[in-house]
């Protein structure tokens, strides 16, 4: 049985660890459709801007909702027109089940998860997209990582809701290298305020509540070799060092003493980021009220000159950059 829309809504974390995957084209479309002919066809303009903005939304999230197509790109499609652009191979689609199961048999009110497909990455290369990291393959994944990707949508969308800045550049797991090593973040976005040429920049991470001392620490070991132990950052963000990445870090709830508290220790001892270069949020505040609105928290760091060991204070900031 399938997971449903209303048992989840937006509270993706409840998405269980061992749900698998049940696609409605599991071998995807590469033989079934033609680059040549979806270029044709949006040329002459029978495929429209508003099925390029879906498509282009899909991509830069990698998995998405239906209620989650309508808030990101503010149309309002629903199930029918996605089945067309299904039917097309322009996106592919799954649903989380308990158990295995050999075909999709839909039932309504399931929770339908979209992906690109073949046909979609055709009109995003029509339309300038640099999709040469885009693998079909990429879209087979465990619904612990499922529940963590829609969760960073949700924070896409929140950035696209702000009223004074805009996005420049969104990218989900960009990688930065040093001395030929990858580190990935789970995210950058470049902001940008009218009448001003200077961007603000973040990278961030998506912390799940108790798995603060496994893969969010030595991912947060990785943006401090790269950000804080050497200069490779500025080969990413070249202009000036007031343009290099602040830290934005999204926790499971922000009424949660003790996860702000896990999450506060591992970045203050796996991390120079403290003070306003760090801003911590909760996912159920972001949800709820916008970037813009929500409470942020961040630290400040002592350390014992005898034994080095670092002390990590944790209080509210107040938020003058996400508006």
């Amino acid at each position: 049985m399938a997971i449903k829309t209303d048992a989840i809504g937006i509270n993706y974390g409840q998405i269980p660890d061992n749900l698998t995957q049940t696609f409605f084209a599991p071998s995807f479309s590469f033989r079934s459709v033609s680059s040549a002919d979806v270029s044709k066809r949006r040329f002459e303009r029978k495929i429209g801007d508003d099925v390029v903005e879906i498509i282009r939304f899909i991509f830069q999230s990698g998995f998405v909702t239906l209620d989650q197509i309508n808030r990101g790109t503010r149309f309002n499609v629903d199930e029918s027109f996605m089945d067309n652009l299904a039917s097309q191979h322009f996106v592919n689609y799954f649903v989380l089940n308990e158990t295995m199961e050999d075909k999709l048999i839909q039932s309504p009110g399931d929770l339908r998860i979209y992906v690109l497909d073949f046909a979609g990455s055709y009109l995003l290369m029509s339309e300038g997209e640099d999709i040469t990291k885009w693998r079909h393959t990429d879209s087979f994944r465990s619904s612990k990582v499922i529940r963590k990707v829609l969760k960073q949508t949700e924070l896409f969308i929140a950035f696209k809701n702000l009223k004074k800045l805009s996005i420049r550049d969104y990218q989900k797991k960009p990688e930065f290298r040093l001395n030929g090593e990858p580190y990935d973040v789970d995210f950058s976005v470049s902001l940008g305020a009218e009448n001003s040429f200077i961007p603000i920049n973040f990278i961030g991470v998506v912390a799940e509540k108790g798995t603060e001392d496994l893969f969010f620490s030595d991912t947060l070991r990785g943006i401090n070799a790269v950000f804080k132990e050497t200069n490779a950052g500025y080969k990413y963000y070249p202009l000036d060092s007031s343009t290099l990445p602040r830290l934005l870090v999204v926790i499971e709830d922000s009424t949660d003493k003790q996860s702000i508290v896990r999450a506060a220790n591992a970045i203050g001892r796996c991390t120079d980021y403290s003070g306003s270069e760090l801003m911590i949020i909760g996912y159920n505040e972001m949800v709820a009220v916008g970037l813009a609105d929500a409470h942020y928290f961040s630290i400040r760091i002592t350390e014992d000159p005898t034994s080095g060991t670092r002390k990590v204070e944790v209080g509210s900031v107040t938020n003058a950059t996400l508006k």
